[in-house]
């Protein structure tokens, strides 16, 4: 688990922590998304850190939005942070399992 401290780039006192599953020590792309728990009256965010060749071999969508950022995006450790405004945190954690484990997400619904 790494220390993850957004707060400045968020500007919010939210809480903030990464995703148990989802936060690979050799990934490469960073993923805000706001969750729909408040914590301590904060609000809460999860932060995925995942690998860009999984989610552009599988999807469009995030091909294009990689395509699409711009060289002066948030980083943090070196790492690009892309904020998933729109998106909550759990819903991106569902579709991110399907794509890491399909068996485990298919079995467990």
């Amino acid at each position: 688990m790494y220390n993850y401290d957004l707060s400045t780039t968020l500007g919010v006192d939210a809480v903030i922590e990464p995703h148990g599953q989802l936060d690979f020590s050799d990934g490469d792309i960073l993923l805000l998304a706001q969750s729909s728990l408040v914590v301590l009256g904060r609000p809460h965010y999860l932060l995925f850190r995942v690998h860009k060749c999984m989610l552009r071999h599988h999807s469009a969508v995030f091909d294009n939005m990689f395509e699409d950022a711009t060289s002066d995006a948030d980083t943090h450790d070196g790492i690009p942070l892309i904020h998933m405004p729109g998106d909550e945190a759990e819903d991106l954690a569902r579709i991110l399992t399907y794509l890491y484990n399909p068996s485990y997400a298919l079995l467990s619904h």
